[in-house]
């Protein structure tokens, strides 16, 4: 069925009917956000989150997602309003999973807010929105589990792909920080928006454990080019311009299916524990 999924041409409307599905067989109270959503006293965007609301409305018209309207700005800002939950005195970056679902849902603020609501009731939600999640985390527990996610991440590459391990740690790069960003960004000018839409029902459908396979594929992907960007000195110019080019999810499922297997029983007893210390 996912393998089906995937390599389709995957809609919005059945990825919000999957997530509604999926929804309901699990929930996370600790994350669950209910319908509609409650006016915050820090619902105002600062200068920069309201340019990043003008891309995200440029880019869904271009995309045909949404219909050219002054009313697709209005709503997007009310939805990210709503979800603000802590002051910030600096900008802390757009919650680009959220402008996600608003071009998801057509912009549709009804569908919109039963969206989020069932997206925050699912185990995934604090590797998935990373937002919401430092929103309603303390510090210290968000630092406590990104850091155990980050950890075990930088394991598997080190195990599965140790040439381009060793590639990123002699240029002083992370592939966990990187790959931390493009979450953040719901990798946005990372991959194609369907592969955007694949990338959600694949985390959509699994534990948390196969968003660290999915990262692990990432590099998979682009480890030939890796390699010679480090032997030619470019390594970071290759991973900041259009790293992804040609990456398609539904290809890439054997590979996560296949550490699964290997790593899942581990990997997912750490993330699951690390995720119940910080309740």
């Amino acid at each position: 069925m996912l393998y089906t999924v995937v390599n389709c041409n995957l809609q919005g409307s059945v990825l919000l009917d999957l997530l509604e599905q999926v929804a309901k067989l699990s929930s996370n109270s600790q994350y669950q956000l209910s319908a509609p959503l409650q006016e915050s006293k820090y619902g105002v965007l600062s200068p920069e989150e309201c340019l990043g609301v003008q891309v995200v409305i440029r880019y869904g018209v271009e995309l045909h997602l949404l219909q050219e309207s002054p009313q697709n700005e209005e709503n997007l800002t009310q939805l990210l309003c709503l979800l603000k939950h802590r002051k910030c005195e600096t900008f802390q970056g757009l919650d680009w999973f959220a402008a996600t679902v608003f071009l998801l849902c057509g912009g549709n603020m009804e569908r919109c807010q039963s969206c989020i609501g069932n997206i925050s009731a699912l185990p995934v939600t604090p590797f998935l929105w990373p937002a919401h999640a430092s929103a309603k985390d303390n510090l210290q527990s968000l630092s406590q589990h990104s850091a155990m996610f980050g950890h075990i991440l930088e394991l598997l590459i080190k195990m599965e792909l140790p040439l381009a391990f060793s590639a990123l740690q002699l240029a002083g790069a992370s592939w966990w920080l990187i790959c931390r960003q493009w979450m953040a960004q719901c990798f946005w000018n990372v991959l194609d928006w369907s592969e955007i839409c694949h990338w959600l029902a694949v985390s959509i459908l699994n534990q948390p454990d196969f968003i660290l396979y999915f990262c692990v594929s990432l590099l998979q992907h682009i480890q030939p080019k890796i390699l010679q960007a480090a032997s030619e000195g470019n390594l970071w110019e290759q991973i900041m311009c259009a790293p992804m080019e040609g990456f398609h999810v539904g290809d890439q499922l054997p590979v996560m299916e296949k550490l699964a297997k290997r790593y899942r029983t581990s990997v997912l007893h750490h993330l699951l524990t690390s995720l119940n210390s910080t309740t």
